[in-house]
């Protein structure tokens, strides 16, 4: 199998493998109010682990920025199981441990956030100012991975990746768009990932074969095809719920149809 295709093909495979998993806890959840985080985490093999207490509004950033996970902890009567919760990172379930009372930050609580933003920022400045030095270096004609071994760089060739494709521990072919418009030997401007900034230079490019297009034309129909048409029930959902609403005809009770848990949430 051509590594153009693997990637996204293991990639499906592992959002495939953690929906399966994610459906199988949110049936155990469903089926009893009494099963404990403990012993979900025990049955499935996974780790529980808890975070520092959160304000409504402030991002579990240990669990990736996600509106959906902020959204759950708000809604979360104490001891309750969460639904699994995707997110950038997986899945999640969660469990509201403990509720502090509104209360003016004290120094000790906000000394070690501050503290750690502080370092953050120092270091992804630092990170910034390499990375813009790399690319100076590079484009003034040093090699790539002398100069990125001077300023404390690693320096590593990927595998062929394609647009639908990613880097493993890099990002996404979307989010290194401008690897397919470079030149071989050129350099990439930094490209902030996460808490990383990345630098790197075209080292090689396969032009697409219009023979493999023909071979993957039929798989790449069907999966549009069936992502239209789930869009299409998906909106058609969505205005018929929205109607039904407003004649009267249904009401929604989204603390009835929740049960799953995963992480311990102090919240303050």
């Amino acid at each position: 199998m051509k590594e153009s295709i693997r990637a996204p093909y293991l990639l499906q495979k592992a959002d495939q493998t953690a929906g399966a998993e994610a459906d199988k806890m949110s049936a155990d959840v469903r089926q009893s109010n009494k099963l404990t985080l403990d012993e979900l985490a025990s049955k499935y093999r996974l780790p529980v682990s808890e975070t520092r207490p959160l304000s409504p509004a402030e991002p579990a950033l240990e669990l990736g920025n996600s509106k959906e996970v902020r959204d759950e902890i708000s809604s979360l009567r104490m001891g309750e199981l969460s639904l699994p919760v995707h997110t950038d990172r997986g899945y999640v379930v969660l469990q509201l441990k403990e509720i502090l009372p509104a209360h003016p930050a004290t120094l000790d609580e906000v000394r070690e956030k501050v503290l750690t933003d502080l370092k953050n920022l120092k270091a992804e400045e630092l990170a910034k100012s390499k990375a813009d030095d790399l690319v100076k270096r590079v484009k003034a004609g040093e090699k790539f991975a002398t100069a990125a071994k001077e300023l404390g760089l690693d320096a590593k060739t990927s595998d062929e990746f394609a647009r639908s494709g990613s880097i493993a521990g890099v990002g996404s072919g979307k989010q290194l768009a401008d690897a397919f418009t470079l030149k071989v030997g050129q350099v990439a401007p930094p490209v902030s990932l996460g808490d990383n900034w990345v630098v790197y230079e075209l080292a090689a490019k396969t032009e697409a074969n219009p023979a493999d297009f023909e071979k993957q034309k039929k798989t790449i129909t069907d999966n549009l095809l069936q992502q239209k048409r789930g869009l299409a029930f998906d909106a058609f959902r969505t205005s018929l719920e929205e109607r039904l609403k407003a004649e009267g005809k249904v009401k929604i009770y989204p603390e009835k149809m929740r049960g799953f848990g995963g992480i311990n949430f102090p919240n303050s």
